[in-house]
């Protein structure tokens, strides 16, 4: 649940040689990146007051699904919550689940049973998330290079395996990049 912006500075110092996470913007630098469809989440019995600030339940307020979240609500002129966080998914579903409030997630990502897809929401359509892997430029990055591949493919077959049947349109990579060629000095 790291911040992508700080994982991203935190690779330019060279103090992280390899990264994957989602973002908001773009994934411009990534040595793979691709779109998940994100998705509102409820309780079973969740309803939502239309006049009322919809609740949020999220690990943080800068957590990017509850950015998300909170940026599409206020495009569409709804105020919003955040009314209950905590530091694992499994008390985030325990909350959803509870009808405490709702959350916004990968598709991909909703495991738990406590956490319902909001296929018709009464909410605001929200974008996708740009996900990315990341490879530190730097010196011979072969092992790295092979994990980036290998992970990209691994979640890309997951996300694709999780598309919406609404949709029936897989996610797919916006960008594979191969190998980096360094320039002889």
């Amino acid at each position: 649940q790291g911040n992508m912006e700080q994982l991203l500075q935190d690779m330019a110092k060279g103090q992280l040689d390899f990264a994957l996470g989602p973002s908001i913007n773009g994934s411009k630098d990534a040595r793979h990146c691709w779109t998940e469809e994100a998705v509102w989440l409820r309780g079973r019995g969740t309803a939502l007051d239309p006049d009322a600030p919809v609740p949020l339940v999220g690990f943080r307020e800068d957590w990017i699904c509850h950015r998300l979240a909170v940026n599409a609500l206020s495009r569409a002129g709804r105020a919003s919550d955040l009314v209950f966080t905590a530091p694992t998914i499994s008390s985030l579903a325990a909350a959803v689940g509870a009808g405490m409030g709702t959350m916004v997630l990968s598709r991909c990502r909703v495991r738990l049973p406590d956490m319902v897809i909001w296929e018709d929401p009464p909410l605001p359509k929200l974008p996708d998330l740009n996900w990315g892997v990341y490879v530190r430029e730097s010196a011979e990055h072969g092992p790295l290079n092979e994990i980036a591949d290998a992970t990209a493919a691994m979640v890309i077959s997951r996300v694709t395996a999780a598309a919406s049947p609404k949709t029936a349109q897989p996610a797919k990579p916006i960008k594979t990049i191969g190998p980096r060629k360094r320039e002889a000095s």
